[in-house]
Parts: C-alpha cells; structure tokens; sequence
C-alpha cells in the first residue's frame, strides 16, 4: 500500500552536516497527485519563468528555423537573405549555403524555393552535427561505410520540398543546401519539423527542473535533458537494418507504442539496454515521462529467447551476446518501477523478468561469481570471465530485484536473490580485491583496474567499506587528464558512459568537490567545445578532446553520456526516490555551490527543495 505522504529517511552522515548547515531545505508534496495519495498544497520555489527557461535547449515549438548562416562556398548572393524568407541565390554546380540551427535539432526538413534559371534544377540537402563534416555530404549514420551522402530534390519554382519521413535527419546542427546542376535557384526558405518526444505538445516544457549558483552546471543540467529529449523518438522512426546502398532510412520500427528510448539521435536510433543505466535516470530526473522508458523495457522483453537471454540491442539489430547488457535490462526493471511504481506492467513482465534473472545466475560459479560467457559490452577490451563491472551489475540487478519480488509477494524468491546478493559480494572483495592497489581487478588474473567496475561497484555499493569506496575514489583520480577521468579499458580515452558511473560512484563516496569538478571537465569541455553541438553531450571524447567512435559516424547526442542531469538533482540538490512506496532522501552534496533548487516528481506528486 502506497504511503500518503513521503518521508525524509536518510539521516545525513557527519561528514555531510556541515552541508546541510549551509542550505535551506523544504520538500513539499504538491498536486497534482493519485486519487490514492495525499497532496500538500505547494509553494513556490523562487526561481521566476525566465530564469528556467534560459537554459532550457528545448523547443518551446514543432516548427524551427536556421539562426545562421554558417559558410557558404562557389556562388552564393545575398546569404543572409533566407533567414528572413528572402531569396538567397544559388548559382552553378556544388555551390552551397550551410545553415546553422544554433544547436543539436532532428526532424524532417522542407526547402521553399523562388526563381530558377529553368525547371529541372536539382538541390542537395546534407547534414552534420560537428562543424568539423560541413560539406556536401552528410556525416554518417547508415552503418555502412562512407559517409551517408546527399538527399536530391528537383526544385520547382516558387514551390517546396520536405524530406521524406523515413529519410529525416535524427540528429544534426548544420544543414548544406547546395546545387548540384548548373543553372540557379532562390532559395527562400528553410524550415524543419522537430519530431522528438513525439505527441508532447511543448517541447520545453518539462515537470522538473534544477538552479544553482553555478550557470555552467545548470546548462549542463540541461543539456543531458535536451540530449535525452532527443534521443526519445517514434517508435517507427528508428534506424533500419541492414542499410541502403544510398543515403539513410530511419523509417524502421524499434519498439512498442508511440514513443521509445533509443540510444542516440542520429544513430543508431535503436533500444540499447546499458545505455538505457543512464538514460532513463536523466529522462525521470528532468521530465517523469516514463512511458518511453516502459515501451523500451517491453521492447527487449518481447525479444527474449526461450531460454531466458535477453539481446544486446533491440530490432531491428536483435543482436545476441551480452551477459552485461542482459543484466543491464533486469536493472532497468526494477529502476522504471522505483520511479514509476508501475505495478500492472511489473505484473506483466513478471514472468518474463524471473526467466531472465534465472538465465544469468545460472553463469554463477562455484566462487559465487558470475562468470561471463557472453563477451559483447559497450566497446571496452576485456569483458569475460569473473568480471567486477558485470559482477557489480547483477549485485545491483539481484538487490533490485529482490525488491521486486518482495512487491510480487514471492518471500522466498526475495530471500533467494538477496542471498545471492551477498554472496557475490563477498566473493568479489575476496578474489577481485587488490589491496596492494587499492582497486578491484578486473578479473582475478587481470592487471586491468577498469574505470566501470571500479565505479559501479562503488555506486551500487559492491564495496564492503568505506574505507574500500575511498580507495578505489582515490585510485581513479590517478587516471585523470584536462578532459576529466581517462578509461583505462577504452584505450585512455574519456567515456562520458563510464565516466557517469564514476561521477555517481563519487556523489556515492561523499566526494562532492571532484565531482562537480568532473561534471565542469568532461561536459563543460563537451557543451562549449567548438566541434559540438553546443546543446548535446556525445558518446564519447578522444583523450586529447577531439571526437572518438570513427569521427563523423560518432553520436553527438548519446543518452548515456548525460549522467549530471540526474546526479545534479539527486546528489547536488539531493532529492531522488528511495522506493515506489513513495519515501525519497534529501541529503544535499552541495560542493562548492551557495545555492541550488529544484523538483523531482514521485509517483505520488512532485517534491521542491532548495
């Protein structure tokens, strides 16, 4: 039975006081709220409209425009002129005009046209979301190799053109309108249909927010929003599989209902489960819409095999092979029921979720460790065998789980996956421990000390001490470089995925301080560097800043690198649900910030706190 009114339960450790000494607190429950639970009237919170809106990258409408004119090459007359619905003229074969959005935008775009020379002029449109794949043809997304090319249009005079649904660009900043004949056109117009977050009718309008005192932190806030927006789209829009021999298709289905959560804008549009571990935090923290989440839940659980094996990635890819991603599925279960206290759907995937937790403690070995078979993981070298990331994964799986069954009134089941909890748990600070090194390994015979295992085992609390989180805290700090926390198991590069499980693993550890100095690092580098989107966190960062996973095939809106906009709310500010009964913590990491405020929203109403 849901509780009427959360409770604070968390007391702050001592070393925390002296915080909480510094700030104001006031956590109110406010309408609306289930017919089931008590609403208290609400107050408000002190940060006027204008304030939250300044960050907020969000389209406050379907319908946007270019800001600028980014370059233009050959011969182009009068640039300017088609941002105010003038004609800007385009002569001869490859001459262009590249249009900047001003940040990260995705949808379906339409040129209107003026004047030609004479029918039959063909136009090129190309996409890029770095400045650094401005041209003639669009950076890539397709998957096959090469870049994604060109889409053509004949233009008509005094008539438009709009993009195909299915050959939308997900995902892009700057769009290259050029000639490809010779002859010229007026272009007049350039306009596109912003399709994320299908069906939410403002954009920009979201049920949470967060301020502090530092305005880097806030945009940042709202950048991992914006790139979780983005990465929330039609359930039929998603990327196809295999790809056309030109151009691209994004008119594949990827999941079930309206609207799913896919693991990057412009590719691969496609259900991912391990970056769902951050994604679906941020998407709760910022908006509560969680329906997006459930559908892509559904969506890997409709494709399980007989055997209980969940798949790396969702359709159309449906690939097979990872026992940390399988894992990572049965996480996000009983994290979408902490947010949601969805009871009817658990009840629906009930059967579906024990076949896969059985399919993955079957591969527990007589050390009481998972030993991993199924070798496929997010890019990082050395996955298999008693691995601590995927050994540290399936404790927090089994705990949640745990729960979960406790809800489903399975005692017995409860106390079996807890059991195993603790077993995995001691097995790993037994065989997986160096205490020469102060870190864990990343199997017992590896001289690899991974930045994930590492993290998740202090964030999900695999550690056996405090002393232990410390250790391991101060062992990552040695892997630091100008761009934040290196990934030894990625080649020294900086993951912004893993780096989001250190980044919790230090709000988790109370080191407040270098955690906010990650967040400036890593996302300030990745929000204001000259190669981004200036809106939209990437997948990943080369070591000396540039940008990683092929250059232009690289997403430059991945919901798994957003990880501040959840720790933010629920470290910083320190509001974030205990459990679906509707008990949440205030226990406020404010670092070096004077002030900070904002909103999550429980199943049973939204709680303020500044």
């Amino acid at each position: 039975m849901r509780r009427r009114r959360p409770s604070l339960i968390r007391t702050p450790s001592p070393g925390r006081l002296l915080g909480l000494a510094t700030v104001v607190a006031a956590a109110l429950l406010m309408a609306p709220a289930p017919a089931t639970s008590a609403a208290a009237s609400s107050t408000a919170t002190g940060v006027g409209k204008a304030t939250l809106d300044a960050p907020n990258y969000s389209p406050t409408s379907r319908t946007l425009k270019p800001t600028a004119i980014y370059r233009t090459s050959g011969s182009v007359a009068n640039p300017q002129n088609v941002l105010s619905g003038q004609p800007t003229r385009i002569s001869g074969s490859q001459s262009a005009v590249t249009l900047d959005f001003g940040k990260e935008v995705g949808g379906v775009t339409t040129l209107s046209f003026g004047s030609a020379s004479d029918s039959g002029r063909r136009v090129g449109l190309a996409f890029s979301e770095s400045s650094l794949y401005v041209g003639n043809n669009s950076d890539r997304s397709s998957g096959r190799d090469g870049e994604d090319g060109a889409l053509y249009a004949t233009a008509s005079a005094n008539g438009t053109y709009t993009v195909p649904t299915a050959q939308q660009r997900g995902g892009f900043r700057y769009l290259t309108v050029f000639l490809d004949t010779s002859g010229w056109v007026d272009l007049t117009g350039v306009s596109l249909n912003f399709t994320a977050a299908p069906g939410k009718a403002d954009p920009a309008d979201y049920a949470n927010y967060f301020s502090s005192s530092d305005d880097l932190l806030n945009r940042i806030w709202y950048a991992g929003a914006y790139t979780v927006q983005l990465n929330t789209i039609a359930s039929h829009q998603g990327r196809a599989w295999p790809p056309p021999s030109s151009a691209w298709d994004n008119g594949a289905t990827v999941g079930v209902g309206d609207s799913v959560l896919v693991d990057g804008a412009k590719r691969d549009r496609t259900v991912w489960p391990g970056d769902m571990g951050i994604a679906v935090p941020t998407q709760y923290a910022y908006s509560n819409d969680l329906v997006s989440t459930r559908n892509a839940l559904t969506t890997m659980y409709n494709a399980q095999s007989a055997e209980g094996e969940i798949p790396w990635s969702g359709p159309p890819f449906n690939l097979t092979g990872s026992d940390t991603y399988h894992t990572w599925t049965l996480l996000g279960t009983s994290t979408y029921y902490t947010y949601s206290a969805d009871r009817a759907w658990l009840d629906s995937a009930w059967a579906d979720y024990k076949r896969g937790m059985a399919f993955i403690t079957n591969k527990i070995d007589g050390n009481n460790l998972l030993n991993v078979t199924r070798t496929q993981d997010w890019a990082r070298v050395g996955q298999g065998g008693e691995n601590i990331s995927a050994n540290a994964l399936l404790y927090a799986a089994l705990k949640g789980g745990a729960t979960l069954a406790a809800v489903e009134g399975d005692s017995a089941l409860a106390a079996s996956w807890n059991g195993k909890a603790a077993a995995i748990k001691t097995a790993a600070n037994s065989l997986l421990w160096d205490a020469a090194k102060g870190m864990y390994k990343d199997n017992p015979t590896s001289g690899l000390y991974p930045q994930d295992g590492n993290s998740l085992a202090v964030w999900y609390g695999l550690t056996d001490s405090a002393a232990k989180s410390k250790s391991v805290i101060a062992g990552l700090g040695k892997n630091w470089g100008i761009y934040g926390p290196t990934t030894p198991e990625w080649g020294g590069n900086v993951s912004p995925f893993a780096g989001g499980m250190e980044l919790n693993a230090r709000f988790t550890a109370n080191d407040d301080y270098t955690a906010l100095d990650q967040i400036r690092r890593t996302w300030g580098h990745m929000l204001t560097s000259d190669i981004g989107t200036k809106s939209t966190f990437w997948e990943g960062i080369k070591a000396d800043g540039g940008l990683a996973y092929g250059g232009s095939f690289m997403s430059l809106a991945h919901g798994w690198s957003t990880a501040p906009t959840s720790t933010l709310t629920f470290d910083v500010l320190g509001t974030a649900p205990e459990s679906a009964t509707g008990t949440y913590r205030f226990v406020p990491h404010p670092g070096d910030l004077t002030s900070a405020e904002g909103r999550i929203t429980l199943p049973q109403g939204a709680v303020n706190a500044s």
